[in-house]
């Protein structure tokens, strides 16, 4: 469900595999939810345009770009109403039809079916150069037995390769991947931080868990933070224990299991990177303890030399 602008259409995205020379009709419901003082129908204007990526921002075009083509899926959408007037709260279904051609282009196929209230001039109340101008319900095709899946992890690293402030700063890993391929590739997989063997790690995290997908000929990076967790006491299933993540010290490994799409498989590499955490508050408030009792113990040799005397 996309809501945004005071309306909804539900759902906000849909998938098809399509067969060539067949026609596919689907639907998605919009929902007028402007709330005022004074509940009063609005008119929304509906069209559809190319949608792709660049630098993974999905963006729509109201000219599809020169080499892009072959992934356009405007031409072969047809809407069943261009203009809908609701009341407050009211819903109406979109009909919309794929004509599939006999001999279509191989791979994916991306359009946005977008709405947006109209003005009272009568035009749209915003340009729509790019997807945040509009409510767009998304459709993301492929014609069935042309895939190419093929893709490419270009990098995995961390921020920084010490981390001096820990435990009050984050450590941030990036991974970045590129598809190659002909349909959207969807990277997946989890990051792991330990000292030792991996089975033993002290955090792991899913890197993509919004499912965020990269389109034919785009790259797209995705970031994930390691933080202490908070409180120098935590409860766990072993009772009161003391926060580890507090004494952190030394170098660390983080593996990245990737799962990518290469020569029409899914395959799982593994990136690794290393870095440390070298503490200063940690140090500090180490070796102030340690001066504290070093002077302590002075003092005391010195108040039983006195006594003795």
């Amino acid at each position: 469900m996309a809501r945004d602008y005071g309306y909804i259409i539900s759902p906000s995205l849909t998938r098809y595999t399509f067969e060539p020379g067949t026609t596919v009709r689907g639907k998605f419901t919009l929902t007028n939810s402007f709330v005022t003082d004074a509940p009063e129908a609005q008119t929304f204007i509906i069209s559809y345009r190319f949608i792709f990526q660049e630098q993974g921002k999905k963006n729509i075009y109201e000219t599809t770009p020169s080499g892009k083509g072959q992934y356009d899926l405007t031409p072969w959408i047809s809407l069943g109403r261009t203009e809908v007037t609701l009341g407050q709260n009211e819903s109406v279904d979109i009909p919309y039809t794929i004509t599939v051609p006999s001999n279509p282009l191989p791979g994916g196929k991306y359009a946005a079916i977008l709405i947006q209230k109209k003005s009272s001039g009568g035009t749209l109340t915003s340009s729509g150069a790019s997807l945040d101008d509009r409510v767009a319900y998304q459709i993301i095709g492929k014609v069935a037995g042309t895939e190419k899946r093929e893709s490419e992890i270009v990098s995995f690293g961390s921020d920084k390769s010490v981390y001096f402030m820990w435990p009050n700063e984050v450590v941030t890993f990036t991974i970045s991947a590129k598809n190659n391929g002909n349909v959207e590739f969807l990277p997946s997989g989890d990051i792991f931080v330990h000292q030792g063997a991996i089975t033993g790690a002290i955090w792991n995290e899913n890197f993509n868990p919004e499912q965020l997908v990269i389109l034919p000929e785009n790259a797209r990076s995705y970031s994930v933070s390691w933080e202490a967790k908070k409180g120098f006491f935590r409860t766990d299933k072993e009772g009161l224990t003391i926060n580890l993540d507090y004494f952190r010290i030394g170098k660390y490994h983080a593996t990245a299991k990737i799962g990518y799409d290469q020569n029409n498989n899914r395959v799982v590499a593994d990136r690794v990177v290393d870095f440390w955490i070298i503490p200063i508050p940690l140090l500090v408030a180490v070796l102030s303890l340690v001066a504290a009792g070093i002077l302590l113990s002075l003092v005391k040799k010195l108040l039983t030399k006195k006594k003795k005397k």
